[in-house]
């Protein structure tokens, strides 16, 4: 377990992308960081975050560019 300055989006992202290039990283976090850690990887953007029943599984395919899955507690899958 690593702990990060959770506003220092950039940061943890050149690190993720550096240090851990094609393995998987787990990334906990909340609303507002969530959502720009993903569009930072390369995701589109996603909606504010309300509640706590979301996961998001990001996969970076080339720099700048992430396929992004959403799921939910008790909801279907989605591509966003």
């Amino acid at each position: 377990i690593v702990v990060k300055n959770d506003m220092d989006v950039e940061g943890l992202v050149g690190e993720i992308l550096s240090k851990y290039k094609g393995q998987t990283v787990l990334i906990v976090g909340h609303q507002p960081t969530v959502p720009m850690i993903i569009r930072e990887l390369g995701g589109k953007p996603i909606p504010p975050i309300e509640g706590h029943d979301d996961l998001y599984i990001v996969t970076v395919y080339a720099p700048g560019k992430a396929q992004v899955l959403h799921l939910q507690y008790g909801a279907g899958a989605r591509v966003l």
